[in-house]
């Protein structure tokens, strides 16, 4: 597809800007030790990312008896607030990226509690970039559900058909159709590829240095 003159870029976080998963996976790993019950494997902990902290530590603690997922949510926070910038970093030419779009509207709609993207920002200095940051108790309804676009359109005054949504799962996506906005799949995230094919975004990245050509 051609290049357009997008005035708003909405990118997911985990795995699309940032790679979190080495340390979200210790901090659920300390949780369930906290909780008494046995770790799991990393990648299953990634498989587990993206539809926020809730269904994460509801999959981590799986049918375990006794355990409440809110508890092991709060257990989780703990320790991930103490982890939270161990190894995380931005992916290959993200940064470089974002500055080379400083005259757009750049924001961020992930499913991951605010307070842990924002924390990761700043503790990267990199939150200038941003007009907006949601994450998933930002809204009421998380990804797929479009509420979270739709607000952003809505406060910049922005149309869908001037909007593209980055990310690297079929949430991302389906986000992005269902409130109206050009979509770019991202191919180094967290979700197979061939989950982000299926989801058919409009374009499709092997790199975010990429990006810059499909922006007019």
């Amino acid at each position: 597809m051609p290049s357009r003159p997008f005035r708003l870029l909405a990118y997911d976080f985990d795995g699309t800007l940032v790679d979190t998963k080495e340390d979200i996976a210790l901090s659920v790993n300390l949780a369930l030790e906290e909780l008494g019950l046995p770790a799991r494997s990393r990648e299953e902990i990634f498989s587990f990312v993206g539809h926020g902290v809730l269904n994460l530590m509801r999959k981590a603690v799986g049918e375990s008896g006794g355990v409440e997922a809110e508890h092991a949510v709060d257990v989780f926070r703990k320790h991930y607030r103490v982890h939270v910038l161990d190894t995380t970093l931005f992916y290959p030419n993200c940064i470089e990226v974002l500055e080379h779009f400083h005259s757009r509207i750049q924001a961020i709609v992930s499913n991951k509690p605010v307070e842990f993207v924002e924390s990761i920002l700043e503790g990267l200095e990199q939150r200038h970039h941003f007009a907006s940051v949601y994450g998933g108790d930002s809204v009421a309804n998380k990804k797929p559900d479009p509420e979270m676009v739709q607000h952003l359109l809505q406060i910049h005054a922005i149309p869908p058909e001037q909007a593209l949504v980055i990310g690297d799962s079929p949430q991302d996506i389906e986000a992005g159709k269902r409130a109206g906005t050009a979509t770019c799949g991202v191919t180094w995230g967290l979700r197979p590829l061939e989950d982000v094919k299926t989801a058919a975004p409009d374009y499709l990245i092997d790199n975010m240095a990429d990006l810059k050509n499909l922006v007019a």
